[in-house]
């Protein structure tokens, strides 16, 4: 038995009615909100076949076995864990934060949540005259924010944030004109 709808790309709801568990549900839901249809479909599956990171060889046959694959599984209307992060990496987004709100039977809420980077690009794939960025350093001052964002009220995450905000703009723009009053100008006609 086939359990995946072709019809999933053409419905307006993406058939969220249809999926059997909470993963599959959201998937759609996503799929829904971003409006994602056929053309967009095929796009981001070229995008995920030619992604390094997946290493699906550059041949007709395997390319075509993945294609079929992750259609199938993708479209399913129940999905593992393992897939649904494939999902995300398959839409190409860039960072995740899932984030589980919990009633107690004591009528106590709590809000648990995790931040996912995905599709990240290593550094010898990055475009030439890309400036390298440490990895680690970007993600402890990602995970950093994240936690003054759950432990601090908005006031004052805000005023932390806006603060870190001004500090790198006012280094940026000391670099550019660091670069600018280094570069010289060059006569393109050669008088």
């Amino acid at each position: 038995m086939q359990d995946y709808n072709d019809d999933i790309l053409h419905s307006t709801t993406k058939a969220t009615e249809k999926a059997r568990d909470p993963l599959a549900k959201l998937f759609r839901v996503i799929l829904r909100d971003i409006n994602i249809g056929v053309k967009q479909w095929g796009q981001l599956m070229e995008l995920y076949l030619d992604n390094p990171r997946h290493r699906i060889p550059k041949n007709g046959k395997d390319r075509s076995s993945a294609r079929g694959n992750l259609n199938k599984e993708l479209r399913r209307s129940y999905m593992t864990w393992k897939v649904f992060m494939k999902g995300l990496s398959f839409l190409n987004i860039k960072h995740v934060r899932i984030e589980l709100h919990a009633t107690w039977w004591n009528r106590r809420v709590t809000i648990h949540s995790v931040g996912l980077q995905l599709n990240r690009i290593p550094e010898e794939e990055k475009p030439v005259g890309q400036i390298p960025i440490n990895q680690d350093l970007t993600d402890r001052l990602y995970n950093g924010l994240e936690y003054l964002e759950d432990t601090l009220s908005a006031e004052e995450y805000n005023k932390i944030v806006s603060s870190l905000c001004e500090t790198v703009d006012a280094k940026l723009l000391s670099v550019r004109e660091d670069i600018s009053s280094n570069m010289t100008t060059v006569d393109p006609v050669g008088k």
